[in-house]
């Protein structure tokens, strides 16, 4: 039959200041208990692209926390699935968003409209 479904053309808008974050693994339902620092370095509503110490091979699911600028966890939690493990000069991952709690919604939004780059 030759079906298929059209790719979805998602834009990652590079961010002039880098949002950092802590993200875990999911081992099936649970968080792993070690936690991991990185930052976003380009985000959209569905995904972002992280710049972290190691990257992660694609099709892992982690949960997302975004920190303030003070490294204090911000409301609400991101569910995320590695689409691509970056290599380059740092490493880093980018992400396809599977969950995003309301709280956290309005933290991207609110930095997508407030970044210049994202006009």
């Amino acid at each position: 039959y030759n079906l298929m479904l059209p790719r979805r053309a998602e834009t990652l808008i590079p961010l002039q200041t880098a949002v950092p974050l802590q993200y875990s693994m999911l081992l099936g339902k649970n968080v792993a208990a070690t936690t991991f620092t990185g930052e976003f370095v380009k985000l959209s509503l569905q995904g972002g692209e992280v710049r972290a110490t190691a990257s992660i091979d694609a099709l892992h699911n982690v949960q997302v926390r975004l920190l303030s600028s003070t490294g204090e966890p911000l409301p609400g939690t991101i569910y995320a699935k590695t689409v691509e493990a970056l290599v380059e000069a740092q490493p880093g991952f980018r992400l396809h968003f599977t969950s995003i709690s309301p709280e956290a919604a309005m933290v991207i939004q609110e930095l997508l409209a407030s970044d210049p780059s994202a006009s």
